[in-house]
């Protein structure tokens, strides 16, 4: 068959297989990320994407906007402000690659604690993109989170699923959300 492909816009069938429009490409890399088992050994850039997808998924509005505004810390810790009193916390391996996921918050209001574990949901959404979300409401019975944000009763024991480590550490007013491999 011949095709007139400047006249006609026709492609080839090699041509159509391999060039689909932006919106399609998006959403495939997006559907990649999300596909991905842990957030866990991959670049920094690579987590904010996967971060990103994740939000975007979960009508999130914790969103990377800047990976660049990653503010790298003593200790060897990036961290990234979502706004006062909520911040994403990745420790790197030596090559780069996160090693930790954390979640720091100092909510004070319901408001702040409903954010706050929308975040925590996002970490185990990474961690397990194919499970169900009412397991991440299961772990979180499991760390003592109660209906209603109630947060009067956590533990520091930490809990495993699949393979990723969970616990909560608290700090004066600070909660802290910690995910890593076991």
């Amino acid at each position: 068959m011949t095709c007139l492909s400047l006249l006609t816009g026709c492609q080839s069938p090699d041509q159509q297989a391999h060039e689909e429009p932006p919106a399609i490409q998006k959403d495939a890399k997006r559907a990649r990320l999300l596909q991905r088992k842990q957030p866990f050994h991959v670049p920094l850039q690579e987590f904010a994407e996967r971060w990103n997808a994740v939000s975007a998924d979960m009508g999130s509005e914790l969103v990377i906007h800047d990976p660049a505004a990653f503010r790298w810390r003593a200790g060897g810790r990036y961290t990234y402000a979502f706004r006062p009193g909520l911040r994403l916390r990745l420790t790197p391996e030596h090559d780069n690659t996160v090693s930790r996921v954390e979640v720091i918050s100092s909510a004070r209001t319901i408001a702040e604690r409903y954010q706050m574990l929308s975040a925590w949901g996002q970490v185990f959404t990474m961690n397990h993109p194919e499970t169900p979300p009412f397991e991440a409401d299961a772990l979180f019975h499991k760390l003592g989170v109660r209906p209603d944000a109630d947060l009067t009763r956590l533990t520091s024991s930490p809990v495993e699923v699949e393979g990723v480590r969970y616990e909560i550490a608290s700090q004066k007013n600070t909660l802290t959300f910690q995910a890593s491999l076991s």
